[in-house]
């Protein structure tokens, strides 16, 4: 009897660790593709230097060729750290890009406190022959239209400039957040998202 438990204990550790193993060769997929793409990238780069390098003559063409060889190097190694960041931080992740747009501005609260006065004014004087219930019928709808028009009057040809921050986590999830004020992101700085915020590594 104890060696059928034992042996259903082994098939159930069993079991639990490829399951779990299988979760975290899932999770790191988004991690290995990330990583594979900068490895591309950076052989480009470097393709690109060495091109111009053979331009160049004597020392002056060895030098370059150094140069070039020494920064694949260091990006290489950037990269791998930055994947063994993303095998255990999913929440971390790069900015993508920073771009500066603008959207109509919000309407002021003045705007809408007029014009919900002045619509339930003219609400109750529309209604002004009818029975009391239909009278603040009519005025409480003339001052959530008026409200409403008043927000939108106010704001109607303002623009504010906001900031659109990209970035993408290790976890494969690609994103967005909107600052009304500048932020101090910029393409391929390091991320890490708590909650609502983006905060830098």
């Amino acid at each position: 009897m104890l060696q059928l438990i034992d042996y259903y204990a082994s098939l159930i550790r069993a079991c639990l660790l490829v399951l779990l193993m299988a979760t975290l060769a899932h999770a790191s997929e988004p991690v290995v593709e990330i990583y594979n793409a900068e490895k591309t990238r950076i052989a480009d780069i470097y393709k690109d230097g060495m091109k111009q390098c053979e331009a160049k003559a004597g020392e002056v063409k060895v030098r370059c060729q150094k140069s070039a060889a020494q920064q694949r190097r260091e990006a290489l190694k950037a990269a791998s750290r930055e994947r063994d960041v993303g095998l255990t931080c999913l929440a971390c992740g790069k900015v993508s890009k920073v771009e500066v747009t603008s959207r109509d501005a919000t309407g002021s609260t003045t705007g809408a406190v007029i014009g919900g006065v002045v619509g339930a004014v003219v609400g109750r004087q529309v209604a002004h022959d009818s029975s009391s219930a239909n009278k603040n019928v009519a005025t409480a709808v003339g001052a959530v239209g008026g409200a409403l028009i008043g927000n939108k009057v106010g704001a109607s040809g303002k623009q504010q400039k906001v900031w659109l921050v990209s970035y993408q986590l290790y976890n494969g999830e690609a994103s967005q957040k909107t600052y009304s004020d500048e932020p101090a992101f910029k393409a391929g700085d390091k991320i890490k998202v708590d909650g609502e915020r983006l905060l830098a590594r």
